[in-house]
């Protein structure tokens, strides 16, 4: 049964914009980690999303040698999307299990969610207008439980985002400085926890000797040779700390 020619028209358009919004947030985020193995799996989701869209708009299947790209770039952008939809769930689950010892943003954690969701309703959409005749009824109930969980994430990345600051629930844990400096050290100058602290305070904190001004906060990848982040606190008149600053130093 073939679909009708809005659905087909808004499918084939909805798999075009997301391959290349898929690219351009690649490309956005160029400098971070596994930046190009990132770019690339991006612009492959690109070039494939027209012959994707190809068959989804026409309502069949081309006939002779072009069925070969058609199936094919149909089969990289489903696999794609449940690719990009099983990492940001994955980003998003644990972004937001940390909240609590590194104060990860609400933002960042809304983004994750947003952009599974996103993932989600593309794969869903791909679902509800690939042009096959059997089966028609489960391929209904898996669109509209696709379309379902999508909506339910995107619902969810709005709560976050509108939800309490991370800092309000940030309290500072040795463990998780022990365990991950990077972030923890982030929470720090973020919400801004160590400002107003005197000496005594900041060396239960972060260890080593009374009066000291820096610390080794772990190692980030820039998506070239990596960085060393210094945590820094600098310490008024009274001796309490006034500001405190995340460095990064190139290796």
């Amino acid at each position: 049964m073939s679909r009708p020619r809005w659905l087909r028209l808004t499918g084939g358009f909805v798999v075009i914009g997301a391959g290349l919004g898929t690219f351009a947030l690649a490309w956005l985020t160029l400098f971070s980690w596994w930046w190009t193995l990132t770019l690339l799996a991006a612009f492959g989701l690109a070039i494939a999303a027209p012959f994707a869209a190809w068959p989804l708009i026409a309502g069949r299947w081309a006939r002779g040698a072009w069925i070969v790209p058609q199936v094919g770039a149909f089969g990289v952008t489903l696999l794609g999307y449940v690719a990009i939809a099983l990492v940001a769930a994955s980003q998003a689950l644990m972004a937001l299990t940390t909240r609590d010892d590194y104060a990860t943003p609400a933002l960042q954690c809304a983004a994750w969610l947003a952009l599974a969701a996103a993932a989600v309703l593309v794969i869903a959409t791909l679902v509800t207008t690939v042009p096959v005749d059997e089966r028609d009824g489960v391929l209904v109930f898996v669109a509209i439980a696709l379309g379902m969980a999508g909506l339910a994430g995107a619902g969810g990345a709005v709560a976050v985002a509108a939800g309490p600051s991370s800092c309000e629930r940030f309290t500072f844990d040795r463990s998780a400085w022990s365990r991950d400096r990077a972030p923890a050290a982030d929470a720090l100058v973020r919400c801004r926890t160590l400002v107003g602290l005197d000496e005594r305070e900041v060396q239960r904190l972060l260890g080593g000797r009374l009066g000291r001004t820096e610390w080794h906060a772990g190692y980030v990848d820039d998506g070239f040779f990596g960085a060393r982040q210094r945590l820094s606190v600098r310490y008024g008149r009274d001796g309490r700390v006034r500001s405190a600053r995340l460095d990064a130093i190139h290796l």
